[in-house]
């Protein structure tokens, strides 16, 4: 099965390179891909796989990771980002095939599911505070909002990338942690949900001018954004607005800034 591939540039030699792979999400970037309500993404760091989040249904999970040839088995670190059905659905089943993995759950997540999770004989921590799990990824703690929610932050050669399951408008108080513990590196790319549900068209507005303030480099809009969200994250962007689904895969290393022009195009 073959992924659509986007590459970032401004790469060092002091990092491994990093690809993320959306396996869950409500729209797909690859026709034989299934979709479904929520959201999963596949981090590779060096030789540490992570699972962000794990969708609605663990069949169409697993299914797209079998298509895109990522084995369940080789992931080593799960990270929910909050408990919501599109984001912790398919935990259990993924947990049948693959229970030696390290599991970080909100501080607040509720212990039926805690209990679930050690069920299946794999270990499970719950985050509250800033924490790097393995070098150069990191939890950014536990957000109060909406729903208590965690974002992951990855250090890679182009800047800090910031991953998010749906945010529930928090998502600038995300970014604002991630500057100020990152001071000195920049957000190359802010990724996941940005749930603007109930907000006026000036409202997001607004949010997606405090990203140009915070220097957010990229955006790549993907699980429970409406399409309004997309179209005004497009017009601010422009080249530097990534739209995902399932299938799509960014690449952070050392190559060129026509690759992403490309992958545009193929898209097209």
């Amino acid at each position: 099965m073959e992924s659509h591939k986007i590459r970032l540039n401004e790469a060092t030699d002091d990092f491994n390179e990093v690809q993320f792979t959306i396996v869950y999400d409500c729209a797909s970037l690859v026709p034989d891909l299934q979709t479904g309500w929520g959201f999963a993404c596949v981090v590779k760091v060096g030789e540490i796989s992570l699972l962000f989040d794990t969708g609605g249904d663990g069949e169409i999970l697993l299914q797209n990771m079998n298509r895109l040839k990522i084995d369940p088995t080789s992931i080593q670190i799960v990270l929910i980002s909050h408990n919501r059905f599109g984001t912790v659905g398919g935990l259990s089943d993924f947990l049948l095939q693959n229970p030696n993995v390290s599991v970080y759950v909100p501080e607040s997540f509720p212990n039926r599911i805690v209990e679930t999770i050690l069920k299946h004989q794999a270990q499970v921590y719950r985050v509250y505070s800033f924490e790097e799990l393995q070098p150069n990824i990191f939890t950014l703690g536990e957000f109060v909002g909406f729903f208590r929610e965690q974002a992951m932050a990855i250090k890679t050669s182009a800047g800090i990338v910031v991953v998010t399951g749906c945010t529930h408008q928090s998502i600038i108080s995300i970014l604002k942690k991630a500057r100020n513990i990152f001071a000195e590196d920049p957000i190359c790319l802010a990724m996941g949900g940005f749930n603007f549900g109930g907000l006026s068209v000036s409202e997001k507005i607004n949010i997606i001018k405090s990203f140009k303030k915070l220097k957010v480099h990229k955006v790549a809009v993907c699980y429970y954004t409406d399409n309004e969200t997309h179209i005004l994250f497009e017009e601010a962007y422009r080249e530097n607005y990534i739209k995902l689904g399932v299938g799509g895969v960014i690449t952070i290393n050392s190559t060129c800034k026509e690759k992403i022009q490309n992958f545009r195009q193929i898209l097209k």
